[in-house]
């Protein structure tokens, strides 16, 4: 479901304020975005002038337009954008606050909506950087490629701890079940301290799975 941006009430003391989104629509970022953010001052004191001095009655190409926004011209008028740019203009450069991402906190990505849930918990309690899909064991292979045991969905291999989230839909057989436990019996057996998860439980609480796992991460160090 997609939300609606949010717009105040015109008659409110919210419709004074406006949002500005910022984006590099080049794949991975060019880095421009982050100089931006940094000396948005003293490019605001820049931009200011050109939108005041354009002839246009409200926006054109020598001022808002360009081929990537021509379906939105109704939209744009450059006193707008001159009101709101005039209030930043000249303010002092500052330090960015990197947003941190999943590959600051795992090698490897988490893949289902479980995952990437308790992945967000683990990081927001700061747990040392682990693995996401961890290959595991060895079954052997008749063309080289390994064939893992199992994958848990995240590991620390120095503490040998192993996590796996379990989605109702896909294990609550008893088969299932049966080949689950034979897995992680067997990574039991090498050492490993393995903690398992059914998603509601992640659902209902993730920082307290969350926790426990850092509990473990730090006896096992």
């Amino acid at each position: 479901m997609i939300k609606p941006w949010p717009r105040p009430d015109p008659e409110s003391d919210e419709a004074t304020f406006r949002l500005a989104v910022l984006y590099e629509d080049v794949p991975g970022g060019a880095g421009y975005l982050r100089q931006l953010a940094a000396r948005f001052g003293e490019v605001a004191a820049a931009l200011v002038p050109v939108l005041e001095g354009c002839s246009c009655e409200r926006s054109c190409y020598a001022c808002l337009r360009s081929y990537g926004n021509q379906l939105e011209e109704d939209l744009l008028d450059r006193h707008v954008a001159a009101d709101f740019l005039r209030r930043f203009a000249n303010a002092p450069a500052v330090d960015g606050r990197r947003v941190p991402g999943y590959t600051d906190a795992f090698h490897g990505r988490p893949r289902s909506a479980i995952e990437r849930r308790l992945a967000i918990a683990l990081m927001a309690l700061g747990a040392p950087r682990g693995h996401a899909q961890y290959n595991w064991g060895d079954r052997g292979s008749t063309d080289g490629t390994p064939r893992p045991v199992t994958v848990a969905d995240f590991a620390w291999p120095d503490q040998k701890v192993a996590v796996f989230c379990d989605g109702w839909k896909h294990h609550h057989t008893p088969e299932r079940q049966a080949s689950d436990k034979a897995k992680r019996d067997a990574m039991r057996a090498d050492g490993w301290t393995v903690l398992s998860y059914w998603g509601g439980q992640i659902v209902r609480n993730a920082e307290q799975c969350a926790a426990e796992i850092l509990e473990r991460l730090t006896t096992e160090i």
